[in-house]
């Protein structure tokens, strides 16, 4: 009789996730509109991810929204994070990686245990004088 920890991931009531997949890239954030950062469809999980700003100096304020499956799970404005102390290991589903007024340097990480059925989009809006550029870099998995 064999020994050991019985092949719990053959199982089909725990599903098989494919390979680690990355998304990469830039989107130009006008002032005061609601812009997709990125998008992901099909059913899967964050590994990780960040968002970040290229640097600016002077006023800065951005809200980020983040829809699972179509509903708006968690949003909020940068400067509210801090305040609120949205660190990484606080538990919130976007976090303050950076936030230096100084450099112009302001980071969202993504927790990396999110799942979604549907759909996994990252939104901005930001309220400078001028359009800005949002990089991302996500890492995440597709069920299979």
């Amino acid at each position: 009789m064999p020994r050991g920890y019985p092949d719990w991931f053959g199982q089909p009531q725990f599903p098989k996730y494919g390979a680690i997949k990355s998304i990469t890239g830039e989107t130009i954030v006008e002032r005061d509109v609601l812009t997709n950062v990125f998008s992901i469809t099909g059913k899967g999980k964050i590994d990780s991810g960040r968002a970040w700003y290229s640097p600016y100096l002077g006023f800065f304020t951005a809200y980020f929204n983040l829809k699972i499956d179509g509903v708006s799970i968690w949003s909020n404005f940068i400067d509210h994070m801090k305040q609120l102390g949205c660190y990484a290991g606080s538990g919130q589903a976007l976090f303050l990686l950076s936030y230096d007024s100084v450099l112009g340097l302001y980071t969202i990480g993504i927790r990396g245990d999110i799942t979604f059925e549907t759909s996994f989009i990252l939104q901005t809006k930001q309220y400078t004088n001028t359009d800005l550029t949002c990089h991302y870099d996500v890492l995440y998995t597709l069920i299979e």
